[in-house]
């Protein structure tokens, strides 16, 4: 039987295994088939789905709605008569995802990249798990479900951000232990982007960017970070980030966040030294040696 795949991060999206882009006829269509496939177990009973999509309705009213929505939802998903193969299944008191229709959702293969990585600190993520993040990250294209207001897809929305947030700061504390400072800043500034004035964050970058040489490419970020808490929450830098911000200035070692998920070492760090500018005297003694070469060999040709 061919594979449905539904896509629930950002704008509800649904295609066929060849592809096809299959449309549910109605908005309640799409949340009748987001809430049974982001229930635990792709099941619901009647009542609870009545109370989450029709919730001010009187009974009758949300009998005939939820009948409709099963009939948009036959409409664009079924295409044989038996209701033995149809994706949404109903008895008198419970409606449910058929476990016979294989129905692929990237929440479901969000949840299970991230799965084995919680609870395990940052620097015990090893190189498996950082591929599995890695690959669930790629998938949180955008919010669950965005555009949508009902109450049951913001508490799902807001589970599924924080979900996000954690993995996001883990897998970029994880490779600021391993060194590979690049990486670091580059899941750091995606986080940012879900969350503006996480000051612990920007922090991160701040030493990341002097890490790697760029003075002031981490001090800017210092200063995008008293902007944005400033204009967002009204406050100012903690004192740890002002701290850092100041041995910045005067191009001292930094130490790792003693806050930051994972064993850190204590050990100062400083950034990658830049290359010495050579002086004119090295530069002249060079152009001699290169001379003197050129014309040992033009002496060996007269010879």
């Amino acid at each position: 039987m061919e594979v449905v795949r539904f896509w629930l991060f950002g704008v509800f999206r649904a295609a066929s295994g060849g592809g096809q882009v299959l449309r549910a006829g109605s908005h309640k269509a799409q949340e009748l088939l987001a809430l049974l496939l982001l229930s635990p177990s792709a099941s619901l009973s009647r009542d609870t789905v009545t109370e989450q999509l029709w919730p001010e309705a009187d009974p009758a009213a949300s009998r005939k709605a939820m009948r409709q929505a099963l009939w948009h939802a036959h409409q664009s998903f079924d295409t044989a008569e038996g209701d033995d193969e149809r994706l949404v299944v109903a008895d008198e008191e419970q409606l449910g995802i058929n476990p016979a229709r294989r129905a692929w959702v990237d929440v479901d293969a969000y949840r299970a990249a991230v799965a084995p990585s919680e609870g395990t600190p940052a620097d015990q993520l090893d190189a498996n798990l950082l591929e599995d993040l890695t690959f669930g990250m790629q998938l949180y294209r955008q919010p669950l479900l965005e555009g949508w207001y009902e109450d049951w897809c913001i508490i799902e929305r807001e589970r599924l951000a924080d979900l996000h947030m954690t993995a996001l700061e883990k897998l970029s504390i994880a490779h600021e232990l391993r060194g590979e400072h690049e990486l670091a800043a580059r899941w750091a500034r995606e986080l940012l982007i879900h969350e503006p004035a996480h000051e612990r964050t920007h922090r991160r970058l701040m030493r990341l960017y002097y890490l790697t040489g760029d003075r002031t490419r981490a001090l800017r970020q210092y200063q995008r970070c008293c902007s944005l808490l400033q204009d967002e929450l009204g406050v100012k830098p903690a004192g740890r980030t002002e701290a850092l911000a100041q041995t910045i200035r005067a191009d001292g070692p930094v130490q790792p966040d003693p806050h930051q998920n994972g064993k850190a070492s204590t050990v100062a760090l400083s950034p990658e030294p830049t290359p010495p500018t050579p002086s004119i005297e090295d530069e002249l003694a060079a152009l001699r040696q290169e001379f003197e070469h050129l014309s040992r060999e033009l002496r060996n040709q007269r010879a």
